[in-house]
């Protein structure tokens, strides 16, 4: 596993990193043998790190070459976490070029609103897919659209076939539950949107 930490834009503060900010960051150090990497702090005591799994569009076990001490390169603010004093960011692609709006509270999910997003977990009942700030959803089987184009229904077969964990995609928030819960789905509607993600399986 893999992770860097590194500078961003000195003028910013802890006041001034809303979620799904893009940014341009020079990697300061990367230790890819302990899975982390150490660099300078922000404004506010905050320090700025490249999860592995938002290393690459699938992960990496490993920072890429191009990822190299000094290397600049622009990434999206997935999470801040004052208690630690960290700020966790993404340099996948499709999110970190993405004109969807970021979706980073439960409480902004709006029923038929396309998001960015990546996969966390893929069941047979369904894939796990997150956005920013930790919000988390679920879009079930029925909706993963994996076989749209050829039927209405999804293809026979394990969704392992079609989506990876971290894989970037588009999600459609389909409802929002009583409790906050998100329901996903990955269908084309009038508003457009796409089944698989940018970087999709295989």
């Amino acid at each position: 596993m893999a992770a860097c930490w590194a500078k961003t834009h000195p003028i910013l503060n802890k006041h001034m990193l809303p979620i799904g900010l893009t940014l341009a960051i020079i990697i300061a150090l990367g230790i890819p043998q302990i899975g982390i990497a150490v660099g300078s702090q922000l404004p506010g005591g905050l320090r700025t790190v490249v999860p592995f799994a938002h290393l690459t569009d699938l992960g990496a076990a490993r920072a890429p070459q191009r990822l190299h001490r000094g290397a600049s390169v622009k990434c999206r603010v997935l999470e801040v976490d004052h208690a630690r004093r960290r700020v966790a960011v993404t340099l996948k692609r499709a999110l970190v070029r993405s004109e969807l709006p970021p979706l980073a509270a439960a409480s902004e999910a709006v029923p038929g609103a396309w998001h960015h997003g990546f996969v966390t977990g893929v069941e047979a009942y369904g894939v796990f897919v997150q956005f920013y700030g930790g919000v988390r959803g679920l879009c079930p089987k029925a909706e993963c659209a994996v076989g749209e184009g050829e039927g209405d229904g999804p293809r026979e077969g394990s969704l392992r076939d079609f989506f990876r964990v971290w894989q970037p995609l588009k999600a459609r928030i389909a409802s929002v539950g009583a409790d906050g819960r998100l329901n996903l789905s990955l269908r084309r509607s009038g508003a457009g949107g796409e089944a698989l993600g940018e970087a999709g399986p295989g």
